[in-house]
């Protein structure tokens, strides 16, 4: 059960796209909130919602829209994160969202399509030696299993340290925070390039923003090299791809699911389900990682 609001889903919209944008994400992101959610649940408040509310309407425009299910998925991602938003301010009790079905059969089918191997990952590394920014952004997401938009938005705000030793922390799409050790490489590239002093950490060639367009061209080229298809199909590899990867050579080197699961930042079954190609804490999982990238070193 939601706790009551009295507050319209509108106002509540624009105050998570304003808290949003203010940690670097870009507006046009959340955009499918007004043209997608808005009117098909109607301006209604939070507190007359439920699980079973949203179901009935992600139902109806998934069949009159034509959906296909990872549409269905992105869809659901940006009301969750509404509502990830929500329990994070104590303005609701639970993400009523994770309780909504996102992927069917067909669409985990098609996920696993989507994991390459070590042998091309070497092959895209090594083209990318062209283009050590976006390389660097490469390794550092297999490293971590963050999302793109979340490592191009990261600052030295971001970047802290204990005991344990470097970490990033960062809000994730539910709207709780997610804490990622950096070890090895991953440490290593943060470090040099946060010693560039630029306001991002990871910047286009002149300082600026690590345009995805930049990013897309030279992942683009690297795939056509190591002989992978590029793109948002159903046999397309994306840098969004290296989450997978990232999950899925853990698994294969025997790490348990659950930590994977911790250190990735998913927080259901469901949810690491599409990641999971191959069906102690958090640390020692992305250390693992760490060690992986290590020996995987071209000669």
């Amino acid at each position: 059960m939601v706790m009551a609001l009295s507050q319209p889903l509108s106002a509540l919209c624009g105050q998570y796209i304003a808290d949003r944008v203010k940690t670097g994400k870009n507006r046009r992101s959340y955009e499918h909130l007004g043209k997608t959610w808005l009117p098909a649940i109607g301006d209604r408040e939070i507190d007359s919602l439920s699980a079973a509310d949203i179901e009935a309407v992600v139902d109806r425009l998934e069949k009159e829209r034509a959906w296909s299910p990872a549409t269905r998925t992105c869809a659901l991602v940006v009301l969750s994160g509404l509502w990830g938003w929500l329990v994070k301010k104590g303005l609701a009790e639970v993400n009523i969202c994770r309780h909504i079905p996102r992927v069917s059969g067909k669409m985990l089918n098609n996920t696993r399509k989507l994991v390459i191997s070590r042998v091309e990952l070497k092959k895209i590394l090594r083209h990318l030696l062209m283009e050590p920014r976006v390389r660097d952004l490469v390794l550092f997401g297999l490293a971590t299993g963050l999302r793109l938009g979340s490592i191009t938005s990261l600052t030295s705000e971001h970047v802290h340290e204990d005991s344990h030793g470097l970490f990033v922390e960062i809000l994730a799409k539910n709207g709780e925070e997610h804490r990622t050790y950096l070890f090895d490489r991953a440490r290593h590239i943060l470090e040099q390039r946060k010693a560039e002093g630029h306001a991002r950490i990871f910047t286009g060639p002149n300082g600026g923003q690590l345009r995805q367009k930049y990013i897309r061209k030279h992942l683009q080229a690297a795939c056509e090299y190591a002989g992978v298809v590029y793109g948002s199909s159903k046999w397309g590899f994306t840098f969004h791809s290296l989450r997978r990867c990232f999950a899925t050579y853990l698994l294969e080197d025997g790490v348990d699911p659950a930590k994977v699961m911790k250190a990735g930042g998913w927080l259901s079954r469901e949810a690491f389900a599409r990641y999971d190609q191959e069906g102690k804490e958090s640390r020692r999982t992305l250390k693992k990682m760490a060690h992986l990238l290590e020996s995987d070193k071209e000669d």
